[in-house]
């Protein structure tokens, strides 16, 4: 009996466990083979920084910028060197901030002169030369004044006609020039290429002693305005030097008085116009150190001083520059 009981509890266990694998079989999804596609995650992007060409870098031992300032960028100069790149910045080379500037230097000015008038000319060919200093101040804007001048003494052979027995006579004369210019200007950038555009006042001094029988003193001293156009077209560059052709023109219109002496009596004067006009072409090399810049120049210079009493002369040789600008 005993034994029947338990077999039927082994019988009802077993249907109910073949019950729910029925269940549970009945709630399965069946889908047909190949139904089902994959999911796979993108392969991963780099990573773009917005609004910069080159990734930030904050070299060792460097302060990282406080929140707002300008980032650093790789081969970024950190301070700007005193000129003007094709990015159009002032005065740099690569991103940089632009910042007001002092340059200055001297010009050696190497000339051979000639002269010739009514009654005597230069019959030699000897060089003269001297020292044209110059200091200036330019805005970040390109708005900037600068002064400039020289002092130049030469003496000549010359041949003038004193008489009409002796037409030609032979003797030395020694002639003396100087010039001083206040400019104005405005620095224009296009790409490579600078342009700067002034004006100012100058004031001339031109005298010739007539040594010999003559013993004649001419002297004139005029003043009045110029304006000039100077250029600048990047030839090659890179991080920390930059080399130019450049190029300069001016024209000073002039009025003042021409005395004479002879032997060391006023013989009178009048008014005189005087013109004084310079051309110029040549290289720039512009070197970039940590505070300051080297700049270094050398240009064909001709120039032309033009007197209504004294006549034409003639200005025609080199100028070797020297500067810094900080």
């Amino acid at each position: 009996m005993i034994v029947r009981i338990i077999a039927v509890m082994l019988t009802s266990a077993a249907l109910t466990l073949n019950a729910e694998e029925v269940a549970y079989s009945d709630l399965e999804l069946k889908l047909p083979p190949g139904s089902v596609t994959p999911v796979t995650s993108p392969p991963p992007q780099p990573v773009q920084l917005a609004n910069h060409e080159t990734p930030l870098a904050y070299p060792p031992n460097e302060p990282i910028p406080a929140p707002g300032a300008e980032p650093q960028r790789l081969g970024e100069a950190r301070e700007s060197p005193m000129f003007v790149s094709a990015n159009g910045c002032a005065d740099c080379i690569g991103p940089c901030v632009e910042f007001n500037r002092w340059y200055g230097g001297a010009d050696l000015l190497i000339f051979q002169m000639s002269y010739a008038n009514s009654r005597f000319t230069i019959t030699d060919d000897r060089i003269a030369g001297t020292i044209r200093p110059y200091l200036g101040w330019e805005h970040e804007d390109g708005l900037g004044v600068r002064v400039s001048g020289f002092v130049m003494n030469h003496t000549a052979d010359v041949a003038y006609y004193e008489t009409e027995t002796e037409p030609e006579l032979r003797d030395q004369s020694s002639f003396a020039f100087s010039t001083v210019n206040l400019d104005l200007y405005q620095r224009l950038r296009f790409n490579s290429t600078d342009l700067i555009l002034g004006c100012g006042s100058q004031a001339s001094y031109l005298q010739i002693d007539q040594w010999g029988a003559s013993d004649l003193v001419m002297s004139q001293e005029a003043g009045g305005v110029s304006g000039f156009v100077e250029f600048r077209r990047t030839l090659m560059e890179d991080f920390d030097s930059r080399w130019s052709f450049i190029g300069k023109g001016r024209v000073g219109l002039l009025v003042g008085e021409g005395r004479t002496k002879q032997g060391g009596q006023y013989l009178g004067g009048s008014d005189a116009n005087l013109t004084v006009a310079e051309l110029g072409f040549g290289i720039e090399y512009n070197r970039r150190f940590a505070h300051h810049n080297f700049v270094m120049q050398y240009m064909a210079e001709s120039q032309r001083w033009d007197s209504s009493k004294y006549g034409e002369f003639g200005f025609d040789g080199a100028s070797l520059r020297l500067g810094f600008q900080w």
